[in-house]
């Protein structure tokens, strides 16, 4: 009589298929809310905004009265934030301009939006680079330090920023918070300087006061 034999059994050298396992590629770390505001404050620069700004608001804006456009854009401000919050919860989405315009004026709006960031922000950042590795050298140099071109230090920002960006994100918000703590600090230390010593020759000026100063000049510029 006939019989099937069964099939032969793997040998025990065969290798048992490879396991993967599953990887989490999510965020870690967690921000307060005070790392949160120092991310804010400073992306606003306040020294970058005191040295460069200022001068060129008063020089080519409207003059002594350039300091009420501060009181001008905080209202303005004031008004987008009660929107922008009012609309948190009717966005339930992270995209931040790009999904409010979209929602409110269409998808293509929202993308026209989302352009002009990125080409905004790209650019801004490609001149902060720029500016920092020419002001970095000049710096070293006032201290006797080597002669280097403006480049090279703006790549060892870029390093540093690398290195940060790659480390938990609980570093980068507390060597952001110490850097901006100092920032503030200088502002504030150069601003009691200038009252202490009564403004310029012709001693302080209550010019913003004044609707008509304010008014003059290139206000919209300001």
């Amino acid at each position: 009589m006939a019989t099937v034999s069964p099939p032969p059994a793997s040998p025990a050298s065969d290798p048992a298929p490879p396991t993967t396992a599953p990887t989490d590629h999510r965020l870690s770390g967690k921000l307060g809310v005070g790392a949160i505001v120092f991310m804010v404050v400073a992306a606003a620069a306040p020294l970058t905004v005191v040295a460069g700004t200022v001068p060129i608001g008063i020089a080519a804006g409207n003059g002594p009265g350039y300091p009420a456009t501060y009181l001008v854009s905080a209202i303005v401000l004031a008004f987008f934030a009660v929107g922008f919050t009012a609309m948190t919860r009717h966005v339930p989405n992270a995209g931040a301009f790009y999904s409010y315009i979209g929602v409110g004026l269409g998808r293509g709006w929202g993308l026209g939006s989302a352009l002009v960031a990125l080409v905004s922000y790209v650019t801004v950042q490609g001149a902060v680079y720029g500016y920092i590795g020419f002001a970095l050298g000049g710096l070293v140099e006032s201290y006797g330090g080597p002669s280097l071109p403006w480049w090279l230090w703006t790549f060892v920002v870029m390093a540093v920023t690398g290195v940060l960006g790659f480390r938990h994100i609980e570093l980068s918000s507390k060597v952001l918070g110490v850097l901006l703590v100092a920032e503030v600090g200088i502002v504030l230390l150069l601003d009691a300087v200038v009252v202490g010593k009564g403004g310029t020759d012709e001693g302080l000026s209550s010019a913003f006061l004044n609707p008509t100063e304010v008014l003059s000049g290139a206000p919209g510029s300001g």
